[in-house]
């Protein structure tokens, strides 16, 4: 908002008009005596000098207050209800207690629920150590069976010699898988080159022979036997370790449980009238305990026109923009039934970059053609109450300064719309002017580059009297200014010819425009879409 002070030129033009006289013969010829007519005053009018500011363009609309979080407060576990601790129509805080629900049996069902997790955290480190107890029996049968086909390869070279036939099948058994079905295969592979060949002197017995075999069989018996039970081991424990996580599933269940005996609120918040009364059994059937409502911030939800929308915001880009403002003012009633505006203003709420926390519906609404806006808003002191009405106030300013003119200068005739400008030497000039936006005072006057068809920054429109120099046309007027808005005669300019400040008429003399005083410190002059009245 631009401030302006206007320095307000009153006109106590005091200028005698000519005499005349007007004679005429009698019946007998004889001239008259002649007689002097009345003195007419110049015309007395009121005069302001034009200041410049950024035009503003105001559009006003009815919004509701609606709560940004309102949250029903229900019952999670069944029960009767113990405790409450609730104050209906008080504010309460997010996590705060509400109502207590009776807890025995929740109580209970966590208590089992946790012994059941403390015997399948038990069964899980026995099941452990015996799968690593068969672990450690696997790797040492398995280095068994690894020495007894060492010692059998052995026993059959001293028993055959070092026979060409022997040398793939012991190659094979020596690098082979400790499974049965290869050891087993190798060995019967051996035994038949062995039967097949001549047995030179040996330097081991046959038994010897045959009893490193027996041993090498033994050892597969054995180290299978072990696998066998390492695998059961295995799957003992991944049932304890599945019974744990059921038994944990079930805590966290009875915790819950027991947890939701204690009903609290989710938010903070206004709460309104309880929906039970101690004593009563509920269950998450039950509905609304009660319901709490976020008081701060809140929406103010508005609806414009698609034609407004476009004026104001061009598109949805530009719903945040810092340019345009949007403010809040309460809709007092007053013993009349009327609605009248209170002078308090409510800003919206903008973010870090200082954007306006503003959002537009997703779609327009074809029965109205209207689009629906949510600004946010604080409401710290909760003066604003969901549902309640109230103006939302959209001002976008304008993008260079146009001057102002009181609307009471504002003239119209046939041919358009015109001010009456005061120029040296106070003639009095009617010059045609393009309006812009309005406020309840002030008109802005579009710029133009023919100098001839606006006003500019510091020159001096007539604001009152106008009807007396359309009356009187041809006289000229006389102009001294009046003292700005709080000021004393003693603080008043020194370069206005003339008294100021309710001087009498008689006193007051005529003021050249280039003996104005300078403009005095601009006042807000919030512009709305109104126009002017008719002078």
């Amino acid at each position: 908002m631009v401030r302006k002070s206007i320095f307000s030129l009153v006109c106590a033009v005091l200028a005698a008009q000519s005499l005349f006289l007007t004679g005429c013969k009698n019946s007998e010829g004889e001239a008259a005596p002649e007689q002097q007519r009345p003195v007419m005053p110049a015309p007395l009018v009121t005069a302001e000098r034009v200041e410049a500011s950024i035009p503003e363009t105001v559009k006003k609309y009815v919004g509701t207050f609606e709560a940004i979080e309102t949250v029903d407060v229900v019952a999670r576990v069944a029960g009767k209800i113990t405790e409450m601790n609730v104050e209906e129509g008080k504010n309460v805080q997010a996590g705060e207690q509400l109502f207590k629900i009776e807890d025995t049996v929740y109580k209970a069902n966590l208590a089992s629920a946790a012994a059941s997790v403390a015997t399948s955290e038990a069964n899980i480190k026995t099941s452990e150590a015996n799968l690593k107890s068969a672990t450690a029996t696997v790797e040492d049968l398995e280095a068994k069976l690894r020495y007894a086909i060492n010692n059998y390869l052995r026993n059959t070279r001293l028993y055959c010699g070092d026979n060409e036939a022997l040398k793939a099948p012991f190659t094979a058994l020596y690098g082979a898988e400790l499974n049965s079905e290869t050891i087993l295969g190798g060995l019967k592979k051996i035994n038949e080159v062995v039967a097949n060949i001549e047995i030179p002197t040996a330097a081991v017995s046959k038994d010897s022979y045959e009893n490193a075999e027996t041993t090498v069989k033994s050892a597969v018996a054995a180290l299978e036997s072990a696998r066998a039970a390492m695998q059961a081991a295995e799957g003992t424990l991944g049932s304890a370790r599945a019974s744990l996580d059921v038994a944990k599933a079930k805590l966290e269940l009875a915790e819950f449980d027991n947890k939701y005996t204690v009903v609290t609120s989710d938010i903070s918040g206004r709460v309104g009238r309880t929906n039970t009364t101690l004593g009563n059994y509920v269950t998450p059937a039950s509905g609304a305990l009660i319901t709490v409502t976020q008081m701060s911030p809140v929406y103010v939800r508005f609806s414009m026109s698609e034609q407004d929308f476009a004026e104001m915001f061009g598109n949805v880009q530009n719903i945040q923009d810092s340019r345009i403002k949007v403010e809040v003012q309460l809709l007092n009633r007053n013993p009349n039934g009327v609605n009248e505006e209170e002078k308090t203003k409510f800003a919206v709420k903008t973010d870090e970059n200082g954007k306006n926390m503003i959002f537009l519906d997703n779609s327009v609404h074809t029965n109205m053609g209207a689009v629906y806006l949510w600004a946010t808003i604080d409401n710290e002191h909760e003066n604003f109450n969901p549902g309640g009405l109230c103006r939302v106030i959209v001002t976008k300013f304008g993008a260079e300064k146009c001057a102002f003119v009181r609307n009471t200068a504002i003239q119209h005739d046939p041919q358009g719309t015109f001010v009456y400008v005061v120029g040296n030497g106070n003639l009095v000039e009617m010059r045609r002017v393009k309006l812009g936006p309005a406020t309840e005072q002030y008109q802005a006057i579009m710029p133009n580059d023919d100098l001839t068809q606006t006003v500019r920054e510091g020159e001096v429109v007539v604001t009152t009297g106008t009807h007396k120099i359309i009356m009187m046309p041809g006289v000229q007027p006389k102009v001294d200014l009046a003292l700005p808005s709080g000021l004393t005669a003693e603080q008043a300019p020194l370069n206005v010819t003339g008294v100021v400040g309710g001087a009498p008429a008689e006193k007051m003399a005529a003021v050249p425009v280039e003996n104005a005083p300078a403009q005095a410190p601009a006042e807000e002059k919030p512009v709305s879409n109104e126009q002017p009245s008719e002078n």
